[in-house]
C-alpha cells in the first residue's frame, strides 16, 4: 500500500478475432460452471461484513503467530435493545462514503505491517483516523491496476502479434497466449480476454473463474472503475454475487462447529 501514485494513460485491451475457430483448444478444470445471474444469496450485510472481519482478523492473528482460531464474540451481534455493531459500521461507512469491506481489509492489513498499531476491534473501526489510511490506500491502488493493466496489456498484445508472425493465425494465437503461464497477466485479466472471444473460449474463461472472482473481489469497486472497458457485461454482479455465496457458505460451516462464534444461522 505504499506504492505512490501517478497518472498514467488508459489502456486498451487487444482486440480480440472477430469470429473464433471452432478447434480453439479449451483448458480442462474441475471448476464450477461459469457464475450465472441467479437469485442472491440470503446473506444479510452485516453478516457479510462480519465474514470479511473475521477472515481478515484470522489471517492477520496467523502472520502474528497465534494459532488459536479467532471468532467473533457474541455480542458484537447485538440485541433487541442494541444494534450490532456490523451494522453500526455499516452506517458509519455509509455516512463516511467509505466501503466497509475495504475499510476492514485495509486496517487489519496495515496492522501487519506496523506492529505498534494495536489490532482493531470492530467499534474501533468506526474512527475517523482511519479516513486518511483507507483513502490513500485506495488511491495507490488504482494507480497500481492502471499501471498492471498497461503492463498486462502489452504482455498479451506482443506475445498475440509474435505467435500470429509465427504462423499459428489468429485464433490459436489468442489461446496460446491467454493459457501461456509464463506471460505477465493475472488470473482477471486471462478471463476477462477469454470471455471477449465468445462462447468457443467458455472453457478457457470458466479456468480462470475462480482466481479471478477472488482477485476482483479484493478491490471491486476499483476493479470497476479502472477495468471498466476491460470486464465483460454484468462480470461485476456476477462476481460479486459468486462471493456472496462463499460467504454464506462459510456463515453455515462456521456456525456448524458449534464454537461460541456468535454466528447466526442464515
Amino acid at each position: 500500500m505504499a506504492r505512490k501514485p501517478k497518472k498514467t494513460d488508459k489502456a486498451s485491451a487487444p482486440q480480440p478475432s472477430p469470429q473464433p475457430s471452432p478447434q480453439s483448444p479449451k483448458a480442462p478444470t474441475s471448476r464450477r460452471p461459469l457464475a450465472s445471474a441467479a437469485p442472491a444469496p440470503a446473506i444479510t450485510r452485516a453478516n457479510r461484513i462480519k465474514c470479511i472481519y473475521t477472515i481478515c482478523r484470522r489471517r492477520l492473528e496467523f502472520r502474528l503467530g497465534d494459532r488459536v482460531t479467532y471468532f467473533p464474540p457474541a455480542r458484537f451481534d447485538g440485541d433487541a435493545n442494541r444494534e450490532s455493531e456490523w451494522d453500526l459500521l455499516a452506517h458509519w461507512c455509509d455516512e463516511h462514503k467509505i466501503n466497509p469491506e475495504t475499510l476492514v481489509k485495509v486496517v487489519l492489513d496495515y496492522r501487519v505491517r506496523n506492529e505498534k498499531v494495536a489490532i482493531q476491534e470492530p467499534r474501533d473501526l468506526r474512527s475517523a483516523r482511519h479516513l486518511t489510511v483507507v483513502k490513500t490506500a485506495i488511491e495507490n491502488e488504482i494507480d497500481y491496476m492502471r499501471r498492471r493493466l498497461t503492463i498486462e496489456n502489452n504482455a498479451m498484445r506482443t506475445r498475440i502479434v509474435s505467435n500470429q508472425v509465427s504462423g499459428l493465425g489468429k485464433d490459436l494465437s489468442y489461446s496460446d497466449a491467454i493459457l501461456n503461464p509464463n506471460i505477465n497477466a493475472s488470473a482477471l485479466y486471462r478471463y476477462c480476454l477469454a470471455r471477449s472471444l465468445g462462447d468457443e473460449y467458455k472453457g478457457v474463461a470458466e479456468h480462470y473463474e475462480a482466481p479471478a472472482i477472488e482477485q476482483y473481489t479484493e478491490w471491486p469497486d476499483e476493479y470497476d472503475l479502472v477495468w471498466r472497458h476491460m470486464l465483460p457485461e454484468g462480470c461485476g454482479v456476477i462476481f460479486r454475487r459468486a462471493w456472496d455465496e462463499q460467504l454464506a457458505d462459510l456463515l453455515r460451516a462456521w456456525t456448524a462447529e458449534r464454537r461460541p462464534s456468535g454466528f447466526t444461522v442464515l
